[in-house]
C-alpha cells in the first residue's frame, strides 16, 4: 500500500515537491542616487555635518539635526534583494487592537503550488516613532554596523529597527550577475500602510514579502538610514549592511547576507564638519574584512534561537514542508 501510494500513473514514482525558498542578500552600501539636488555619483557622501540641505523633505525623508546639536550623521543608502527561488512572505498578525506587536509566520511556495508553513521569530509593530508616518514596520530584516577597521572598539549601530519591506525596485543585470527571473510587475506592496493614523491602529493582520529578482531599496535621506558618527575619532572604519540579522526567515543561501564598504572619516573643520571617502565595497561576511573576531548579530536572542531550532528541524530546500 505505501509503494502503491508512491507510484504515480504511469509506473513513475511520484516526486516530492520542492520548497521554492526565498534568498535574501544585501547589496553594498549606496552612497549616491541620480537626480538627487545635492549628491551625485562619485561625490562625497552625504553626512550629517557637512550641510546636506536642498531635497525635498516629504514624510519618508530625515533632515540632518540642527548644527547646535553637535550630532554628526553617516548617512547611506541600503539595498535589500532576493535572489531565491520563491518568494518571501511572512503573514504577520495580532489577537486585538490592545496588543502590540504583530507575530509572524512564513509561509513557502511549493513546486506543487500549494503554500506551507515555516515558523518564523519575526515580528512586527507600530512604526510612527520611527519616521513618523503611520504604518507597521517588520522588525529587524537588516542591520547597520560600523566597525574601526585595524582593531575593535565601540561599534554604533544604525538607527533604523523596522522596515516596510515590498517589490520596489526590479533587479536588474547591472546589481548582480545572479538576477533570477521574475514577475515584470511588483506582486508585493508595503501593506499595513493606511494615510489615517487611526485606520492604520485598526490592522490586526497583513501579509508582507518580496518575490524573486525583486528588491527594497532605501535611500540616505529615508528616515533612520544612518549611524550616529558623534562619538567617533577620525579613521578607517568599515561600514556592515546584514539582512535578516536575527536569522528569522528560512532561505536557501544564508552565506550572502552582508555586504559592506570601507571608508575613511575626516574632520574638516570643526567636530561637526566631516568628510568621508569610500576606499571600496563589496558583498560578502564582514568577518573575513577585519583582523579581529566580532559577535553574531541576534547571539543569545530569543528569536534567533527560536531560528536555530527551526534549522535543526531539518525544514530546507527538498523538504516537503508543512501544510497550513
Amino acid at each position: 500500500l505505501v509503494l502503491a501510494a508512491l507510484i504515480a500513473p504511469g509506473g513513475v514514482a511520484a516526486k516530492k515537491p520542492v520548497l521554492y525558498l526565498p534568498d535574501l542578500a544585501m547589496e553594498p552600501p549606496v552612497w549616491s542616487f541620480p537626480g538627487d539636488n545635492d549628491v551625485k555619483n562619485g561625490e562625497t557622501p552625504p553626512v550629517c555635518g557637512t550641510p546636506a540641505g536642498g531635497w525635498v523633505v516629504t514624510a519618508w525623508d530625515e533632515p540632518c539635526p540642527a548644527e547646535t546639536a553637535g550630532d554628526r550623521w553617516l548617512r547611506f543608502g541600503s539595498f535589500l534583494i532576493n535572489l531565491g527561488s520563491g518568494p518571501l512572505r511572512l503573514d504577520a498578525s495580532r489577537p486585538d487592537e490592545e496588543t502590540e506587536v504583530m507575530t509572524a509566520i512564513q509561509k513557502v511556495k511549493r513546486s506543487d503550488g500549494r503554500w506551507v508553513t515555516a515558523a518564523s521569530g519575526a515580528t512586527a509593530r507600530w512604526a510612527e516613532e520611527q519616521d513618523s508616518h503611520p504604518h507597521w514596520h517588520t522588525d529587524s530584516m537588516e542591520r547597520y554596523r560600523l566597525f574601526p577597521a585595524a582593531a575593535s572598539g565601540a561599534t554604533p549601530l544604525g538607527s533604523k529597527q523596522g522596515f516596510c519591506f515590498f517589490d520596489g525596485t526590479k533587479v536588474r543585470p547591472r546589481w548582480t550577475l545572479r538576477s533570477p527571473s521574475g514577475p515584470a510587475f511588483g506582486f508585493f506592496s508595503c501593506q499595513g500602510y493606511a494615510f489615517t493614523r487611526s485606520a492604520a491602529m485598526q490592522i490586526l493582520k497583513m501579509t508582507v514579502g518580496m518575490s524573486r529578482g525583486w528588491g527594497d531599496l532605501y535611500p540616505w535621506n529615508y528616515a533612520g538610514q544612518r549611524i550616529d558618527i558623534s562619538t567617533l575619532a577620525d579613521g578607517e572604519y568599515l561600514l556592515c549592511l546584514t539582512a535578516d540579522p536575527l536569522d528569522v526567515v528560512l532561505e536557501k543561501n544564508e552565506t550572502n547576507n552582508e555586504s559592506w564598504s570601507r571608508i575613511v572619516i575626516t574632520t574638516i573643520a570643526d567636530p561637526y564638519a566631516v568628510g568621508v571617502e569610500v576606499l571600496g565595497s563589496g558583498r560578502g561576511p564582514c568577518q573575513d574584512e577585519l583582523p579581529y573576531a566580532i559577535a553574531p548579530l541576534g547571539a543569545g536572542s530569543v528569536a534567533a534561537e527560536q531560528a536555530r531550532a527551526r534549522r535543526a528541524s531539518g525544514t530546507e530546500d527538498g523538504h516537503t514542508g508543512h501544510d497550513h
